[in-house]
């Protein structure tokens, strides 16, 4: 609610006074109708093949941009699978992708330099590469140099730390997924519980819990910041349940 009313009260401008009505359209609209289909890329990102997914449309190349720390990086990488899986056959494998640290999370203060730097990167990558492509040319110096996809390793920031560098490669990476249970004591572990346990806390609408950081669009609500944030306050709230791992 605080994302689209405050990002909708802010398009007046750009979209004639028309964003005002869109709050209350969607509002109308809550769960997914006819009213959305025509605004919805796939409704299943699983089956980027049906009919009701319009990626076989794509028949140019695609430059996305995307930052790890933007709040429509889940929709970007799921368009990315959809274009890769189900575009042209003509242009499927000219799509590039840029990964870098923020995206929209670049409007919030204050930004690291480290993250600054990567992110100008990237802008001017995006633009070396839009000029290749808008101009007929899918092998160009600027493609020649990166991959296919090409994401910012994320690091810390004081001493010595892992991270931070481009990777430029076809694909990502085949992940490797660990199932974590969560048991007594706010404990998470990688074997099964054998004793069952409940955990509870009383939610109060009048004070929810605060998003702090994360994947957001900052200073179109009350959202000011996002990326990294100190969870502490939040994390000691009594509506708020903690599970750790030992290390």
């Amino acid at each position: 609610q605080d994302l689209i009313e405050g990002y909708m009260s802010t398009m007046t401008d750009e979209t004639h006074n028309r964003s005002l009505a869109v709050i209350d359209e969607v509002k109308n609209h809550e769960t997914y109708s006819d009213w959305w289909a025509n605004l919805t890329a796939c409704r299943d990102f699983s089956k980027p093949e049906e009919s009701d997914c319009h990626y076989k449309q794509v028949k140019w190349p695609i430059l996305m941009l995307v930052g790890w720390w933007d709040i429509f990086q889940k929709t970007h990488l799921e368009a990315w699978t959809g274009i890769r899986v189900a575009s042209d056959p003509s242009h499927r494998e000219d799509h590039v992708l840029i990964v870098a640290p923020l995206g929209h999370c670049l409007l919030g203060t204050p930004v690291h330099p480290v993250l600054a730097g990567a992110e100008a990167q990237s802008l001017v990558t995006s633009v070396e590469l839009m000029g290749e492509q808008w101009g007929g040319n899918l092998t160009g110096p600027t493609r020649t140099r990166i991959g296919r996809v090409n994401y910012f390793v994320m690091g810390g920031y004081a001493g010595s730390t892992t991270g931070n560098y481009w990777v430029s490669a076809d694909d990502f990476p085949t992940p490797t997924p660990k199932t974590l249970y969560m048991h007594g004591n706010k404990v998470l572990k990688d074997t099964a519980p054998t004793v069952a346990n409940a955990e509870g806390y009383a939610y109060d609408p009048a004070d929810p819990t605060p998003m702090l950081g994360g994947n957001n669009l900052p200073d179109v609500g009350k959202i000011k910041a996002c990326g990294t944030a100190d969870q502490g306050d939040r994390d000691s709230r009594s509506d708020v349940l903690v599970y750790e791992t030992g290390a």
